[in-house]
């Protein structure tokens, strides 16, 4: 491992420490995108597309029902109202969201605005062509495209994939084996915030895609380069293999971790599961500042009184109170001193 004198200066500090970038590159060198697999979509939420999904036919295939009401022609509507009701040659049919329209039918009124106690159906209101119910193909047409490789899975496109009568998909799952303090902060931080991207942790000893040793230097731990440029703790951290698999040294602070998962964890994740970046630009509602040379974390949440803007709550040092309020994160990259007020830079949800 890269070593340095902590009596040094700040200068000689840099010169010793691996920029982030190059950490990047020789971590990903050792990674390639992982195998795909089929999964429900119960179990797919949150996983990396392998592959575009799109609609295999219409949908929905025939009319339905938007909302309760009663079906109608709206031809036979026009011009009804409270005090000139118009009667309804067909038996009106009452229905509920999602129910097929009846042939013929192309409206739906309200429930109070048919009435049906006399031997007429009676209209008490006009009904156009399309009100309250969805055309076929109105949801999706055949052939749509309804996830796109690289993304990842909402519930919300789950639920439309389903509708769409689509039972699995083809996703990328990466392994991450935790090796170290399992049971610390750290690690279940590090858990949690690896299956939320859609990755499933490895048992202790078993086989995975890239390794978190967490805590001291593990005999395990084949150190390619040590000591990054990287705040907070990048000091501590290290990039190499464990048992021939990519691995990351993580010093066991929950700050520390946040910068390796977004610094190291997450592009190594990304690029197992060839997902899409996500990173959204955040419009700065202060200055971020930073020192040349290091790769700092900002933590940010939406700016009170201006959704529009991100508070900034720290940048390098991260205490522990900024860090449970922080919704968001970015990293300054080492090149620069940071942003001004009003800039934007790249972040991603925490």
């Amino acid at each position: 491992m890269s070593t340095r004198s902590r009596a040094g200066d700040v200068a000689g500090v840099r010169a010793a420490l691996v920029p982030l970038a190059a950490a990047q590159e020789r971590l990903l060198a050792g990674l390639s995108p992982i195998a795909p697999q089929r999964q429900s979509l119960a179990d797919a939420v949150g996983s990396v597309l392998a592959g575009d999904v799109h609609a295999p036919a219409d949908v929905p295939p025939t009319a339905v029902a938007l909302h309760s009401g009663v079906a109608v022609r709206a031809l036979e509507t026009v011009g009804a109202g409270p005090y000139a009701p118009s009667p309804l040659a067909a038996g009106p049919q009452r229905l509920s969201a999602g129910d097929p329209l009846p042939a013929g039918c192309d409206a739906l009124l309200p429930w109070d605005a048919v009435d049906l106690d006399g031997p007429i159906p009676l209209a008490l209101a006009a009904a156009t062509p399309g009100d309250m119910i969805r055309r076929p193909g109105e949801d999706a047409r055949a052939g749509a495209l309804l996830g796109a490789a690289g993304g990842r899975l909402t519930a919300a496109a789950c639920a439309a994939i389903a509708a769409a009568g689509i039972a699995d998909v083809a996703v990328r799952i990466p392994r991450l084996r935790i090796d170290g303090a399992e049971g610390g902060p750290a690690a279940s931080l590090l858990r949690d915030m690896a299956r939320r991207f859609g990755a499933v942790m490895a048992a202790p000893g078993g086989d995975a895609d890239i390794v978190a040793c967490i805590g001291p230097l593990s005999a395990r731990f084949d150190t390619v380069d040590g000591g990054l440029a990287l705040r907070p703790g990048g000091e501590d951290m290290a990039v190499g293999t464990s048992g021939g698999v990519p691995a990351v040294l993580v010093p066991d602070r929950p700050d520390a971790v946040v910068a390796a998962w977004f610094g190291l964890f997450r592009p190594a994740l990304g690029g197992l599961a060839s997902a899409v970046p996500e990173a959204f630009p955040a419009s700065l509602a202060g200055k971020a500042a930073s020192t040349a040379g290091f790769a700092d974390l900002v933590l940010m949440r939406r700016a009170e009184g201006d959704p529009a803007l991100w508070e900034v709550l720290a940048v390098g040092d991260l205490p522990l109170s900024r860090l449970a309020a922080a919704t968001a994160a970015a990293l300054v990259p080492s090149e620069s001193e940071g942003y001004p007020p009003g800039a934007t830079m790249p972040a991603m949800l925490l």
